[in-house]
């Protein structure tokens, strides 16, 4: 079973903002401290962890980002 996430705005604030935060923390740039997956609430939910988050948004952005048209783009996002 594969893990996606759907993030929605209206502008791409939130979007561009997770994905910098997932990136900074799969760099070690900043640690986790905060974050839900951190939390004890990870060993009762089926969470991905954040550098797998991280690089499955990093694939979907490369991807959408290599689109055409809309079409393309949505066809993207589903998959």
């Amino acid at each position: 079973m594969t893990t996606g996430v759907w993030l929605i705005g209206a502008r791409g604030n939130v979007a561009s903002l997770s994905m910098a935060g997932a990136r900074a923390i799969a760099r070690g740039v900043v640690d986790s401290t905060g974050m839900v997956t951190a939390s004890s609430l990870d060993a009762y939910a089926a969470l991905v962890d954040e550098h797998d988050l991280s690089r499955r948004l990093q694939r979907l952005y490369d991807y959408a980002g290599r689109c055409d048209s809309e079409e393309q783009r949505r066809h993207a996002t589903t998959e």
